[in-house]
């Protein structure tokens, strides 16, 4: 449980939550993680003082669930059902590493002031023809356009 301070629109950053994660704020639920490779975000609007709660889930019940017939089994790894999660081996692999489990936010946590442009996903492509290489873009945005704008230069040669 922590505290969060401000005043209207922020966006709330988590950078990595271990695998299963529900988040809330003064009680109401925000979202939740199935991954820790990925980092989360959620737009809140915030009017003082509140109370962020993270509730981390054992893995074990999502660990006995039944998924798709595994094309081939790791002998190194003891827990099958781990290819079903988006997680660490790290713990689960007998004679390579001690047996620890990953828990809790393992990097930073932070609140940013909502910006004027907020790009919902992004694609980066590259290309190279012998001589030039380019760099191609394509971002989508959450802003309506008449909030935003953009502009870039003419494709120079490199």
């Amino acid at each position: 449980l922590a505290a969060l301070e401000g005043h209207g629109p922020h966006r709330l950053v988590c950078e990595g939550l271990a695998t299963l994660c529900d988040v809330f704020l003064d009680g109401q639920p925000l979202g939740s993680s199935r991954t820790m490779f990925e980092p989360h975000g959620v737009d809140v609007t915030l009017t003082g003082r509140h109370a962020l709660a993270l509730a981390f889930r054992a893995q074990r019940p999502e660990l006995q669930k039944k998924g798709p017939r595994a094309r081939w089994r790791p002998q190194m790894i003891r827990e099958q059902g781990l290819r079903l999660l988006r997680t660490t081996l790290l713990g689960y692999m007998p004679g390579w590493c001690p047996s620890v489990e990953a828990v809790g936010p393992f990097r930073p946590i932070r609140l940013e002031p909502a910006s004027g442009l907020t790009v919902a996903a992004e694609r980066l492509t590259t290309d190279h023809d012998g001589r030039h290489g380019t760099l191609a873009s394509c971002s989508m945005s959450r802003t309506p356009p008449d909030r935003c704008s953009f502009a870039a230069p003419a494709a120079a040669p490199c």
